[in-house]
Formats: structure tokens, sequence, C-alpha cells
């Protein structure tokens, strides 16, 4: 089973193709609102 998985940075635009957005490190990002940020809540396991 092949996973592409492509490294953006959290303030660019959400795009169609994007799929799931993560956040790896588990910082909040700067000037960014919970309501307004698009992502996907992942499990702490996957994360270091």
């Amino acid at each position: 089973m092949r996973y592409d998985i492509a490294n953006k940075r959290i303030y660019s635009t959400p795009l169609q193709s994007d799929g799931a957005r993560v956040l790896v490190d588990r910082l909040w990002p700067r000037g960014i609102r919970r309501e307004a940020l698009k992502y996907t809540p992942t499990r702490l396991a996957w994360c270091p």
C-alpha cells in the first residue's frame, strides 16, 4: 500500500486535493483561531 504525504505550511489556503491536514508537532500556529483552521484532529500516538 502506498501513501502520498505532502508537507505544507498551515498558513497556506487548503485545496480540495490536500486531503487530511494534521498538526504534526502539536504546537498551535500563531494568529489562527481554532474555529478558522481546517485540520483533522489526530490521536496523540501518531505525533512525536
